[in-house]
């Protein structure tokens, strides 16, 4: 089968079998400056697999390039399972720590629209600061997919939801409260809600000053990260 057959057959599957995901998204944008040497979504996905099959507890990966295998086994293992990932090229490891810290494990950010951007600029800022960070972009809200955010959350024990909207009677309410509801013995900290504030939508010449920017969305990572 010639290469472009392949790459036909890699997108119908993931078109089929995997929903967007900004931090895989994020990873393979990133890595665009490696070798075009990286496993495809429909294989990282078969990876995921393998690992939750055999019930994975340790893995060891032996060359990474851009941490996104690492990040869909990593994904699989349990809360006290742990992944060792060793990389020659010293570019490369840079790039997947990079990677694989937007992943996230210490607060889940949740957010749609336009805010999703900054919250994957605020994870970029966080991982600098060693401060990991599972962005996930809800796309639809009608329905809402709680089950998404309610396995982040299993996982990170924080989360914060970042959007436009002023957070009084806002999405973030909604979601802050099932979540609470759903996944109150793995809740470390509150859910913080970072939004507009509860004014008025202003004119467009102070609306910069009313929608949530990185320092906000940042500042609502803290919070959580104070409990």
């Amino acid at each position: 089968m010639r290469d472009d057959s392949w790459d036909a057959v890699d997108a119908y599957t993931t078109s089929l079998l995997q929903p967007p995901d900004p931090v895989l998204e994020a990873a393979i944008r990133e890595s665009a400056s490696l070798p075009n040497i990286a496993v495809s979504p429909a294989q990282g996905q078969f990876l995921h697999l393998l690992a939750r099959a055999i019930h994975a507890r340790r893995i060891l990966e032996i060359g990474t390039l851009g941490g996104y295998s690492a990040i869909w086994m990593s994904r699989a293992l349990p809360d006290d399972g742990r992944l060792i990932s060793l990389e020659l090229d010293e570019h490369h490891a840079e790039v997947a720590r990079a990677n694989i810290a937007r992943a996230g494990g210490h607060v889940t950010l949740a957010s749609y629209g336009p805010m999703v951007k900054v919250c994957l600029d605020a994870a970029n800022a966080a991982a600098e600061e060693g401060k990991s960070i599972e962005v996930i972009d809800l796309r639809s809200l009608s329905p809402l997919d709680l089950d998404t955010v309610a396995t982040s959350v299993e996982k990170t024990g924080r989360l914060v939801v970042a959007h436009e909207a002023s957070t009084f009677l806002g999405m973030g309410a909604e979601i802050a409260a099932a979540i609470s509801q759903r996944c109150f013995y793995s809740l470390e900290s509150p859910v913080i809600r970072v939004g507009g504030y509860n004014l008025p939508y202003p004119p467009s010449r102070l609306e910069e000053e009313f929608l949530p920017d990185l320092d906000r969305v940042l500042d609502g990572v803290d919070r959580a990260l104070a409990y």
